[in-house]
């Protein structure tokens, strides 16, 4: 629906003349630009509402809007503490060279040194 309004403004010269066939190229690149950023917005802010939308409609199923502050972190916390695990204790081998080795890639300048290679 907007190309032939493109078009028009192209060939558009003065008031009062006659159009002139790709007059200002210039235009066309204005609104191909113009048209592309608004349909971002528009489709970021249709999106925007979308999800704030379904998390209200979830928060309400869920009976979390109902709770109080206190309440919400308390299930936070809870929840948090259910899901933890414990990290195992990694330790050097019985062997010379598995302590060794472990000693060396449990210093901190080996992450360091790994991360830059990598």
């Amino acid at each position: 629906y907007w190309t032939p309004v493109l078009w028009d403004v192209v060939d558009h010269v003065d008031h009062d003349h006659a159009p002139v066939v790709d007059n200002n190229i210039t235009y066309a690149i204005y609104f191909i630009i113009f048209i592309t950023i608004a349909s971002h917005v528009l489709l970021n802010m249709f999106v925007g509402v979308m999800i704030s939308s379904f998390n209200a409609i979830k928060a309400q199923l869920d009976g979390i809007s109902m709770l109080t502050e206190d309440q919400r972190l308390w299930g936070e916390a809870q929840s948090v503490l259910l899901n933890y695990k414990p990290v195992p204790l990694m330790r050097a081998g019985r062997s010379w060279i598995s302590k060794r080795v472990y000693t060396f890639v449990s210093h901190p300048s080996f992450e360091l040194f790994i991360t830059v290679c990598v």
